[in-house]
């Protein structure tokens, strides 16, 4: 019986031989719902913080810095800066931090815990497998036989493939033990749990209307229902923000105290935002002298002008349904 949803849902199909490694049977891969778009990851490449070194950031930092100086150079002057201004420095600031990052940091994997103990060596020796494989195939179609010598490297590349393989978990294992505080113990444990992702549902647009399907109409929907528009006021007040009034609070600078306090109160584990930039990064930042200046700089002119950079108020939302909560599939 035919099908009519399977060349829509499942195709690609392939035979790869470097999927094998030291396996008797070649790897099949295929692509599933490759009609489909894919969605980009707005939030782009995330980075992984632990093995960075400060002293390394800090430097690649002090580069950064000295590339957007031009575009930095107003927080300096004495004098009040507009909005648009503002946004650039703040924009400026931003990109030099996530330059230093970038450059010193690895890209975090999507699965971290996969095979963390895999390296290029692991890497030359699967493919020395796969390698030897191909060349007795080579020999069994133009001589239909298999060659003896070729075999023995097979078993040889295998053997030799499998036994590095238990050394490098071996000693990725003793190195993480020897190296894990009282925090790390208790997380071991979800590293054989995976994890799972399920597609959200069809999210209905109410009556007479088709289900939104699509990830940009599911989108719409989501904005649409959660961000609604505020209500419009009985009677509009115009207040004067620009000249002053006796009733107005007085202004109070901002001191490197409070800065200082603000920025070493936060939790450096806490998710990144928008920019992938946590605030270990910025408490990073804050102990170089440049970046300690600038940052407080814009904390100044920002408070002094009564503006929030445009940039600090981007946000990804995403809906998660939680138990015991309303069905988001049914709005």
């Amino acid at each position: 019986m035919t099908q009519p949803w399977r060349n829509e849902w499942v195709g690609g199909w392939a035979i790869d031989p470097s999927l094998a490694h030291d396996a008797d049977h070649l790897g099949i891969k295929s692509l599933i719902a490759h009609g489909q778009t894919e969605i980009d990851n707005p939030l782009d490449i995330k980075y992984c913080l632990k093995d960075i070194k400060l002293d390394e950031w800090t430097k690649e930092l002090e580069k950064a810095i000295h590339k957007s100086q031009e575009t930095l150079r107003p927080l300096l002057s004495p004098d009040p800066l507009t909005p648009h201004t503002l946004d650039q420095c703040a924009d400026a600031l931003t990109d030099t931090l996530q330059m230093a990052t970038a450059t010193t940091a690895k890209i975090r994997q999507l699965c971290a815990n996969a095979k963390p103990w895999w390296d290029n060596d692991l890497t030359q020796a699967a493919e020395r497998v796969s390698e030897a494989r191909k060349e007795q195939k080579r020999h069994l179609d133009t001589l239909n036989s298999f060659n003896g010598n070729i075999r023995t490297r097979i078993r040889k590349a295998r053997n030799f493939f499998k036994r590095l393989c238990r050394i490098k978990k071996r000693d990725w294992i003793n190195e993480k033990l020897q190296q894990a505080t009282k925090d790390d113990i208790w997380g071991f444990q979800n590293w054989s749990k995976g994890t799972r992702n399920y597609p959200t549902p069809p999210i209905s647009r109410g009556a007479n209307t088709p289900k939104a399907i699509t990830h940009q109409e599911k989108c719409d929907v989501l904005r649409n229902e959660l961000y609604q528009p505020p209500p419009q006021l009985e009677e509009e007040h115009n207040p004067d923000l620009t000249n002053p009034h006796a009733d107005n609070l007085p202004h109070i600078e901002v001191t490197f105290d409070k800065v200082s306090k603000a920025i070493s109160g936060t939790s450096s584990s806490s998710a990144p935002g928008y920019s992938q930039l946590n605030y270990q990064v910025v408490k990073w930042a804050w102990k170089c002298e440049t970046g300690q200046q600038l940052i407080l700089a814009l904390m100044c002119k920002c408070l002094e002008a009564g503006y929030h950079p445009k940039s600090w108020r981007k946000a990804i939302a995403v809906a998660l349904w939680k138990p015991g909560k309303p069905d988001y599939s049914n709005l």
